[in-house]
C-alpha cells in the first residue's frame, strides 16, 4: 500500500512540474523587453513649499559620453479635477558640461495644489533617450 501511495505522489509531482514550465514559456514569449537608462544616468525632480513660494528642482544626468542633456519642468495646478499648466521652464546642458543640466528656481503662487511634471532627455550621437517624472502633490495654503 505504501508503494502505491508513493507512486501516486511521485506521478502527481512530476506532472505538476511539467505543466509550470510550459505555461511560463507561453507567457514569456509575448513579453517585450526594452532597455532602460541606456544613456540616462539619473533623473530627479523636487517640489517643496515655503509659505506661498514653491521651490522647483529638476535635473538630468547623462553618462560621460553624452553630447547633450535636456530637461523641461512643468508646474501644474489642480483646477477642480483637472491639472492645468501653470508655468514651464526648459534648459539644455552647456557644451562645456554636456552630461548634466538642472533647473533650480522658485515661484510665488496662490493657494492650491501643485505638482511638478518633468521630461528629461540625454543624447549620445544620433540616439536620444527620454524619461518622465511627476512629483508628489504639494499644497500651498
Amino acid at each position: 500500500m505504501k508503494k502505491i501511495l508513493a507512486l501516486i505522489v511521485m506521478i502527481a509531482m512530476v506532472g505538476s512540474f511539467s505543466i509550470i514550465p510550459a505555461y511560463a514559456a507561453t507567457e514569456s514569449s509575448n513579453t517585450i523587453v526594452s532597455p532602460q537608462y541606456v544613456q540616462i544616468c539619473q533623473v530627479d525632480n523636487g517640489l517643496t513649499v515655503s509659505g506661498s513660494t514653491l521651490c522647483v528642482y529638476a535635473a538630468t544626468f547623462g553618462y560621460s559620453d553624452a553630447t547633450k542633456c535636456g530637461v523641461t519642468a512643468t508646474l501644474q495646478k489642480l483646477s477642480g479635477s483637472q491639472w492645468s499648466n501653470y508655468k514651464v521652464w526648459s534648459a539644455t546642458s552647456p557644451s562645456s558640461h554636456p552630461d548634466y543640466v538642472e533647473i533650480d528656481t522658485s515661484i510665488s503662487v496662490s493657494s492650491g495644489q501643485y505638482r511638478l511634471v518633468t521630461s528629461h532627455s540625454v543624447t549620445v550621437g544620433s540616439y536620444t533617450e527620454y524619461e518622465g517624472m511627476t512629483s508628489p502633490t504639494r499644497t500651498v495654503s
